[in-house]
């Protein structure tokens, strides 16, 4: 799948556990000040935290980026109804590394997006903040951790209240995901092998 491909598809899965959760967001507001909300503290702790390591920082900004993303799915989902040809208006290429602007700068734009309850601006804004050199996650990336979170979801869904969260073996769904997710990072049918690889681990773990 292209970039474009895969955040479509993305924008459907967002759609399909909104769908199963009986997502209903009641106000505009409370979507977009998730969003500069989160702008802010990526900034925070961009700013004001010494990192140990390198990939200490990536995880931690990692984590911010894909709320980041699960909310403007969101918005996207409920206030502008995105059809097939919708990512073909957006002016920008998906696959070329951008270094002019100050990671500040770009997060900072963001933020404004959100405030103007501008939902394209921040969207274009975040996919090239991910082309920031300083940032270590491509669409590719994006793609992967999403479709793994997702199928995690419709597998918890679909087993409703009995699903423990502390597996037997003493770790947590999470931790299972994040080995799963990185086993099956290249698979052909990388949301297929990842909820049957699930399912088996819940058998033996939980």
């Amino acid at each position: 799948m292209t970039p474009k491909d895969k955040i479509a598809t993305m924008l459907e899965m967002q759609a399909d556990v909104n769908k199963k959760l009986d997502t209903n967001y009641t106000g505009e507001s409370q979507l977009f000040r998730s969003l500069w909300t989160y702008c802010a503290k990526i900034l925070l702790d961009m700013a004001g935290h010494v990192y140990e390591t390198r990939e200490d920082f990536v995880t931690e900004i990692n984590t911010h980026l894909f709320n980041l993303w699960i909310t403007m799915l969101c918005i996207e989902l409920t206030y502008n109804e995105p059809k097939a040809d919708y990512l073909s208006s957006f002016d920008i290429d998906l696959d070329v590394q951008d270094t002019d602007a100050d990671l500040f700068d770009r997060i900072e734009i963001m933020a404004e997006m959100a405030l103007k309850y501008d939902i394209t601006g921040a969207f274009i804004w975040f996919l090239k903040m991910l082309k920031h050199p300083d940032i270590a996650m491509t669409i590719d990336d994006l793609y992967v951790l999403y479709a793994g979170n997702y199928a995690f979801e419709v597998f918890k869904f679909e087993r409703e209240s009995a699903y423990r969260e502390i597996w037997r073996d003493g770790r947590t769904g999470d931790e299972h995901l994040k080995e799963v997710v990185e086993a099956h990072r290249n698979s052909d049918d990388f949301m297929a092998d990842v909820y049957a690889d699930l399912v088996e681990r819940y058998k033996v773990a939980a």
